[in-house]
């Protein structure tokens, strides 16, 4: 008959103090989670305890280095440019219709005397081939004139002809003499002979120098 009586003396009493009660008769556990304690309806109080459970610091994270940039090849050494090498000049051109010696002496132009009767004049400005002599190329000039520079060349004396077409022709000297105008043409010393150089020795012209040549 004694329970019924502490039913009811529980009954009459508070809801905290009843609450304290039933903790303190409650074995004790451990907590892991928060608890929480909740009045019984009507109480209009709520308790409540809470475990605060340490949330761990986020990871330091170490900064990430730079990508290490892969080697590059040096640039190839550029070729120095080239200077284009000009081209040599052209040999210049042969001379034509000239008359030249190899000590330099004589150095002429070449013309055309064509009048067999001899009444023209024969030109002071250059020697000339005479037409009208044949078998051999007869040269023919003034001295004083371009034909002086013969009064000094001698036996072995080279001159070059130059044609009208550039082709050279040089001649060696191999027989000098004096010739009278009277005694008409001279003939060649051989047959060899290919050329013949007439200038005057006198002023009148009475008597000249003749020079024979062979090929050089």
């Amino acid at each position: 008959m004694s329970r019924p009586r502490f039913r009811l003396l529980l009954t009459g009493l508070p809801a905290i103090v009843l609450a304290a009660a039933a903790q303190a008769l409650t074995p004790p556990t451990t907590a892991v989670e928060p608890l929480l304690a909740t009045a019984q309806p009507g109480d209009g109080q709520v308790l409540s305890a809470t475990v605060a459970t340490p949330t761990p610091a986020p990871p330091t994270l170490a900064p990430t280095p730079d990508p290490t940039p892969a080697p590059t090849a040096p640039p190839a050494p550029r070729a120095a440019a080239r200077t284009p090498v000009p081209a040599p000049p052209p040999p210049p051109a042969p001379p034509r219709n000239h008359l030249a010696s190899a000590d330099g002496r004589l150095d002429t132009g070449v013309g055309v005397y064509s009048d067999c009767g001899g009444t023209t004049a024969l030109s002071h400005a250059y020697a000339a081939i005479d037409t009208c002599v044949g078998g051999r190329t007869y040269f023919v000039g003034h001295n004083p004139g371009v034909f002086t520079p013969l009064l000094s060349e001698t036996i072995g004396s080279v001159i070059t002809w130059w044609d009208s077409s550039g082709a050279a022709h040089p001649l060696r000297i191999v027989a000098r003499r004096d010739w009278a105008r009277a005694d008409g043409v001279p003939p060649m010393v051989s047959g060899a002979v290919v050329a013949q150089f007439q200038t005057c020795l006198v002023s009148d012209g009475s008597e000249d120098l003749i020079l024979d040549a062979v090929p050089a």
